[in-house]
């Protein structure tokens, strides 16, 4: 990866409202704490740097703070002269496309920790002394630290999906006076070990192929064997059934297209930094006492049904169990739109 230069962060630190139809106000910004940033599992960050973006007006406004999987960013909904789109797009369109007062909230997201984006790198992580891991509970402490400087107490709501969600169950325990409605998509309270299991050897086959300096070869095929549990058996039978026996699988012609694209995006120690990060992941459901709502998709491989029924059983404020059938397992969240608007309309508004 480019290394990033001061002058790179300097302008990231100048608020820039962007103006566009999809949204009256988008600022990107970076914060840079003054004093150091102790991790759980080890190592002390000096001027930790968490890049965000806001949506909206914070001081009029009552705020959700939204995160996504390991490969979401800030951008969760990006304005048509950014000439890309956000990772959630697709789900805020309708909402923010249309008059400013139809969509009451202000809109909160950050690059995780260790994660891509302009957030402090993974790969300055594993330069810090005494470092092994950035845990949920390190990036539910940096969503604290920039809500204060936003002179926010409290969130409206904490939205989180996958990885975000285990974000937001952990800053659920920490700072249960500082939201008012907890919103956990396809995220669970504890790890399974068979998804530790797939996850480890992931890591592994990145390592080796590092070792063998084909470290983008070793996150293509990491990212495509991860790519084969976020979707569903019943999508790969309808899509990439087998019929001619002298050609190639088309399953894995998919995989490895999807394994390429994650190298436009992420590195290898981010990969490895977030990976690990999920496996180390925990938080208390019993001790929550906000409202949660739970979404969930009934084939996902990633957090299985199980675990959603155990999750649901000990949470302390069960305020609604939604779930659903998709052939895109844990995908769901980003691919069956309708569902999430209707979940998120439901509980929101």
């Amino acid at each position: 990866m480019l290394a990033k230069t001061e002058a790179h962060f300097s302008s990231l630190k100048k608020p820039k409202n962007i103006d566009a139809s999809h949204a009256s106000k988008i600022c990107d910004d970076v914060l840079i704490l003054n004093e150091s940033f102790q991790l759980k599992n080890g190592g002390k960050i000096q001027k930790l740097r968490i890049a965000y973006r806001v949506i909206g007006d914070v001081k009029t406004q009552p705020s959700l703070f939204i995160l996504g999987g390991i490969s979401a960013s800030r951008h969760i909904f990006c304005a048509s002269n950014e000439q890309v789109s956000g990772w959630w797009q697709s789900v805020f369109q309708h909402w923010l496309d249309s008059t400013e007062s139809l969509f009451p909230y202000a809109i909160i997201s950050m690059d995780f920790i260790g994660g891509i984006g302009d957030s402090t790198s993974a790969e300055e992580l594993f330069e810090l002394e005494n470092f092994h891991c950035i845990d949920t509970e390190d990036q539910a402490r940096a969503v604290k630290k920039l809500l204060e400087t936003l002179n926010i107490s409290t969130l409206a709501g904490f939205i989180g999906a996958s990885y975000g969600g285990m974000i937001a169950g952990k800053f659920a325990n920490l700072y249960p006076k500082a939201l008012q409605k907890l919103i956990l998509i396809n995220a669970c309270h504890r790890i399974p070990v068979i998804t530790t299991a797939w996850r480890c050897l992931q890591r592994q086959i990145i390592t080796f192929a590092k070792s063998h300096n084909d470290e983008k070869q070793g996150l293509v095929l990491a990212r495509a064997l991860a790519m084969a549990t976020y979707r569903s058996p019943e999508e790969f039978e309808a899509r990439f059934a087998f019929h001619d026996q002298d050609g190639d699988f088309p399953i894995e012609s998919y995989l490895l297209h999807q394994g390429h694209k994650t190298c436009e995006v992420f590195t290898c120690e981010s990969y490895l930094c977030l990976s690990e990060s999920i496996d180390r992941h925990k938080f208390s459901p019993e001790v929550i006492n906000v409202p949660c709502a739970i979404f969930s998709t009934r084939n996902d491989q990633i957090v299985p049904q199980s675990f959603i029924e155990e999750l649901t059983a000990s949470i302390g404020c069960l305020a609604e169990d939604y779930r659903i059938h998709s052939e895109f397992g844990h995908d769901a969240f980003l691919k069956e739109i309708d569902k999430v608007q209707n979940f998120l309309e439901s509980y929101l508004f």
